[in-house]
Order: C-alpha cells, then structure tokens, then sequence
C-alpha cells in the first residue's frame, strides 16, 4: 500500500488537509501533504470510551424500570445474579465488537467478575480493567489483583471502588493504597444521583429504603455530612491516576475539589437516561482546567455503546463548549485519564486511529470536521490499533 490517503486529518495537535499518511510497524512514519484525493475519507484519533460496563451487555435498559434510581439498581442486582457466565463472557465480546465498529481504540471498562479482563485482553483495544469493589472486600481480593495484572500487555488492571454510597471509607483508602504502590488508575462512581446524596446526608429516601430491604447498614465514613465528591477527595493519597466518572450533582466547593482528578468522566446519555439536570458541569469543569473524558456507561443505562452519539447528546445538550474541544475529550482526554500513550495522528505517534466518511457521502471541509463528527454526521469505516486493522482495511 502506498500510504493511506485521505482528504483530511483532524487531531487535538492540529489539521491538515489532503494527507498521504505512511505506517511503519506500530508507528506513524510520516504525513505528506497531498492534493485532497476526493475520497470522501478522513483520518481522526480513535475514540477513547472511559467507562462501561462490558459484563452488563446483556442487559438492555429498556427491561428495567426507572421510577427510581434505587428501584433501577435493586433491578439490575437482581438481573445479574441470573446471568449465566457464558452469556456474560458473550455480551463482553459482542460490546467490544460494537466498540471497534464505534472508532473506539481503548477503554476504561469496570469488571465485576474478571470475566472482562481475559475476554480484553484476546481482543485489539487497549485500555484499564478496572476490578469493581463493593462493601468491605476480603484479604484475597489484592494479591488477586497482583496476578492478574502480570503480563497485562495492552490492558492493564485498575481498581474501582463503587461508590460512597455503597463503599465503605476503609475500602477506598486501602484501594488508593494499592493503587499508588503500583501505579495503578482508580475510578469511582461520584455524585451520580440526588438519591445518593440524600442518602449519604441524611440517611433518607428510595436508597434507605433499598438497603432496608436488603438488610444492609450505609457504609461508614468519618464525615457522616460531606458530599459525594468531597468524602473522596479529601481522602490521603489520592492516586495520580483517578476517573471520578459521572459527577453529575455536584455540591458547594466540589467542583474545585475535581482539579486533583485525572479526569471527570461524563456520559451523557446515561445522564439523560436518568433526567439529570441540564447541562452536565462538564463546562465549568473544563473552564477550571479539569480534564473530562467521555463514556456511554452500560447497555443497562443506555441504548447503545456509540461514543458518536454520546459526542452528538452533549452537542445537543450543552451550547458553550466548542466542537474540538467535545472531541478533544473523547480523543486525548481519554488516553491521559487513562495514561494511554498519545495518538493524535504526528510523526512518530502510534499508528492508532480511524478513518471515517459522511453518513451523506458527501465532501467535508477539513474546517468542519470536528463540527461534523460531533454533531454524527460521520461514521467509521476503517480503525487501526498500534500499527494493525481491527476494521475496514479493505475498504481503503
């Protein structure tokens, strides 16, 4: 092959119009300015989705209810505990396969069961399996983690302590423990429902209830009265690495507490999902300096695992944040909240990214190519992982 040509490339660091781009082995050799070919085709960094559930694959949204968040997680429980081990390792295969046809090259997933590392790791993405902790874990549960993370090649182990609210304060030190001698990424859950935080406050409303039910006491933290955000971030040694994911309600002086982030992850389907107020805190966020990365959460808060349409919901939903920044988040905020190695499409960077047409088959200035992918008028045709086709080749 003679390069691949293509009649643009957008990048965070830059873009360029009719591109002959020249591979060699993982990496990319060179970019040569050309006459646009009039292919219709463009170069863009592969998507980076930075949380889901792969092992929830196999259970669509539309089966649970949604009165209340509570009565949503009572569901899902109950909707996990019959599927069969196959059909979960199957439902992870068949989100990395929407993935790859989505332009994901990597992603931050939380694994339940360990079923979505293996099943990871025989596939091209790369990214952090983040082994999911509820309650108080037992001793077991860290030289576990130590195995599994020998040989992680592409995928590599991380941690996620659920969420304040069903997570005792002793578990999220000792996983920030683990996680700063190893170097390991952290992500949580934080501020995701109002229901969450009356619980947490006050001990009151549908979680209460919940955990009544179950027989479960709220788990214990010194600050009996903080938000969701702060019990977490004041914590000692925070690790360098930490997704808070979703933050969706975000109490007085959090927002400046997130500076110590790596990254918000903010999903902006499944906040709709759940009719969360508009719009998300991502623009504050950014404006403060925070870096945000996107996620589609799970199949179970969502229709789908596209990270173009999570991209077009929050075009949709938020007029302040500008096109290149929106990608920029699904791009470059995701490799460095996930300290991913830099791909965006220069000289020398990995050979990772997707080429992508108009849905119209139409000619696309390279002026609006960020315009376009952001508001779906793209789709992917091709994506390329460290030098190897996941997808399309043929079609180049």
């Amino acid at each position: 092959m003679n390069g691949i040509l293509v009649d643009g490339v957008w990048s965070p660091a830059g873009v360029r119009a009719g591109t002959r781009m020249q591979l060699r082995g993982d990496r990319i050799e060179g970019l040569e300015s050309i006459a646009a070919p009039g292919r219709r085709l463009y170069a863009v960094p592969g998507l980076v989705n930075a949380h889901t559930h792969l092992d929830l694959t196999a259970i669509p949204a539309s089966t649970l209810p949604r009165d209340s968040f509570a009565a949503w997680v009572e569901a899902l429980v109950t909707r996990k505990r019959t599927l069969e081990p196959e059909t979960v390792r199957r439902g992870v295969r068949d989100g990395i396969q929407e993935l790859l046809r989505c332009g994901t090259v990597a992603v931050g997933d939380i694994d339940a069961s360990g079923t979505s590392l293996e099943v990871l790791r025989e596939s091209p993405l790369a990214g952090v399996a983040f082994q999911e902790v509820l309650g108080r874990p037992g001793d077991d549960l860290w030289s576990e983690l130590d195995a599994r993370g020998e040989g992680a090649g592409r995928v590599r182990v991380g941690i996620s302590p659920h969420a304040p609210y069903s997570t005792p304060e002793s578990t999220y030190r000792r996983s920030f423990e683990w996680a700063a001698a190893r170097g390991a990424a952290v992500a949580t859950h934080l501020g995701e429902t109002r229901e969450e935080i009356d619980f947490l406050q006050d001990g009151t409303g549908p979680l209460r209830e919940l955990f009544t039910s179950w027989r479960r006491e709220a788990p214990e933290w010194s600050d009996p009265h903080g938000g969701c955000v702060a019990r977490v971030l004041q914590l000692p040694r925070l690790p360098a690495r930490l997704l808070a994911v979703h933050c969706n309600h975000l109490g007085s002086g959090e927002e400046e507490l997130l500076e110590r982030c790596a990254a918000v992850v903010y999903c902006p389907r499944s906040h709709a999902y759940f009719s969360h107020p508009l719009p998300h805190p991502a623009a504050r966020l950014l404006a403060r300096g925070v870096r945000v990365a996107l996620g589609t959460d799970s199949r179970a808060s969502n229709q789908d695992l596209d990270l173009w349409k999570e991209l077009a919901c929050w075009r949709a939903a938020d007029p302040v944040v500008g096109d290149e920044a929106i990608l920029a988040c699904a791009t470059r905020g995701g490799t460095a909240a996930l300290g991913l190695p830099a791909a965006e499409l220069r000289a020398g960077d990995p050979a990772t990214f997707q080429v992508v047409r108009s849905r119209a088959g139409r000619l696309t200035s390279v002026a609006h190519l960020a315009a376009a992918c952001v508001r779906g008028d793209m789709e992917t045709v091709a994506v390329c992982i460290d030098g190897s086709w996941a997808l399309g080749q043929d079609l180049l």
